[in-house]
């Protein structure tokens, strides 16, 4: 499998040029800190192309699951760079 990194200007583009784009979970990985839990999700677009992002909490999902209306927020870090931050998703299936 090849991951595609795609820019999160290009990421913003795209979720505000679709009201219903459809993203499939590839993975996430919870981490436990002083602030509690956050989960970094991998999600797949129908474009092939990979995002990923960071959530508060341990949401409920699993690989291969469908989400949509995907709240994604870009943040730049002087120590960590550009990531994303996700204030939250719709289940489908």
């Amino acid at each position: 499998m090849y991951l595609i990194f795609i820019r999160s200007k290009d990421i913003l583009k795209l979720l505000n040029n679709s009201a219903d784009i459809r993203f499939r979970v590839l993975n996430f990985t919870v981490s436990n800190g002083s602030k509690g839990a956050q989960t970094l999700l991998t999600l797949q677009t129908p474009q092939n192309e990979i995002i990923s992002g960071y959530m508060l909490g341990t949401p409920e999902l699993h690989e291969g699951q469908i989400i949509h209306k995907l709240r994604l927020e870009e943040k730049l870090s002087p120590q960590h760079g550009k990531y994303n931050i996700i204030h939250g998703f719709e289940k489908i299936a």
